[in-house]
Order: C-alpha cells, then structure tokens, then sequence
C-alpha cells in the first residue's frame, strides 16, 4: 500500500506501507527534506476494516528557522 503525500515544495512523494491486519496499529518512518523538519520521526497507521491503512499525511513539515534569526 502506499500514501501519498506533498513535500513543502509542492512535490507529491509517495511512502510506502506495510501491509497490516485490521484493528492493529503500525507507522512509517518520515523521510527528511531539506530545510524543514518533522516534530515525530515516525507516522502512525491505522489499518481499516479492509485492511486499508488510514495515514495522515497532512502537515508533517514545518521549515528550520534560521540559527542566525534571518
């Protein structure tokens, strides 16, 4: 199964996940983008009655302020 996701520069990226048994919860690692960051390091999946995965994709980034307050 994948998800599909918009990176910060309005690139569409698609991830990968596992395959999972209903009623049971998984994640998926968040993959770096240069020059934003993730507040988690992992997605959690939730997988449906159909064995769909149910990921929320939406904003998983957030840009790195600058150390030098520019």
């Amino acid at each position: 199964q994948t998800a599909t996701f918009t990176t910060p520069d309005g690139q569409s990226k698609t991830l990968n996940i596992p395959d999972g048994v209903y009623g049971t919860d998984g994640s998926i690692t968040i993959p770096d983008f240069d020059g934003y960051t993730h507040k988690d390091t992992t997605l959690p999946v939730i997988y449906g009655p159909d064995g769909v995965a149910i990921v929320n994709t939406k904003d998983l980034y957030t840009p790195v302020k600058s150390k030098s307050g520019q």
